[in-house]
């Protein structure tokens, strides 16, 4: 078997002995298992039903690292629907992206030390910012006559993958305080665990790429500038009569056809 030993500190494998099953919001997977993986983190990709800004507030030391460490951005695939304050930062960071890179608060995010704090305390104006730096890109998917609802979290170092799976949205409600559960796929671990690590890779750049078949990806300026997504006030996750009436608006307004 191969030693990993001299691996630990600045790979993955930081996390080659967590335990597999997570059950939220008993074990706290942000800090065992998130946080230590984006610290050391070349790639994270996300697939999710819903995506709540709060979500990187809960994340902020690793993600803090992961963006000034990095070249790489933050890439989420999510449903058509978003809160109604997110949307609103987001729509910041796309149509006025000048503007919020030289304000004082974008021009106070100077190190990981400052941009970590700034996540914890001011979190949808880091969403904006994250946005308008071009560290977060976010693309909508419209399944066809169905529901984008995947939760896998996919973090790569230099040469390994780790995968969460389960049923955890990006949402601060799910990673902290649901009753949420979730495995732990090793790329390194064995064979099963590499198949299935590089599945969910694969998957996701399908996805990203708009090369599925069964859904359309659309690029989030695209979303935002005509008006495809639908909101809602974030005290509850919409009800699947919710998203179907936003996939069904996405769906006929991508198609030129008049939103009834």
């Amino acid at each position: 078997m191969t030693d990993y030993r001299l691996d630990l500190g600045s790979s993955l494998k930081v996390l080659d002995k967590k335990k597999l099953k997570w059950r939220l919001p008993e074990d706290d997977v942000a800090k065992k298992v998130l946080i230590p993986a984006l610290r050391v983190a070349k790639n994270f990709d996300c697939m999710v039903g819903f995506f709540g800004g709060e979500a990187l507030k809960q994340l902020a030391p690793g993600l803090a690292s992961f963006i000034s460490r990095s070249g790489n951005p933050m890439r989420l695939l999510v449903s058509p629907i978003l809160t109604e304050n997110d949307l609103a930062k987001i729509r910041e960071g796309i149509e006025d992206p000048d503007k919020v890179l030289f304000s004082a608060f974008g021009r106070s995010i100077s190190d990981e030390f400052s941009l970590s704090s700034a996540l914890a305390r001011h979190t949808l104006q880091c969403l904006a910012y994250l946005i308008a730096a071009r560290r977060l890109e976010i693309k909508i998917v419209d399944v066809n006559g169905g529901l984008f609802h995947p939760k896998e979290w996919i973090i790569r170092d230099k040469q390994d993958t780790i995968v969460l799976s389960g049923s955890a949205n990006f949402t601060g409600k799910a990673i902290m305080r649901n009753i949420e559960s979730l495995n732990l796929q090793r790329s390194w671990r064995d064979e099963d665990n590499f198949e299935i690590c590089r599945d969910s890779v694969e998957e996701f750049e399908r996805l990203w790429n708009n090369q599925k078949l069964s859904s359309r990806t659309i690029d989030l300026p695209e979303a935002v500038s005509t008006n495809l997504i639908k909101t809602y006030s974030g005290n509850f996750v919409p009800s699947e009569e919710e998203y179907y009436a936003a996939e069904s608006r996405e769906s006929r307004v991508g198609r030129g056809l008049p939103d009834l």
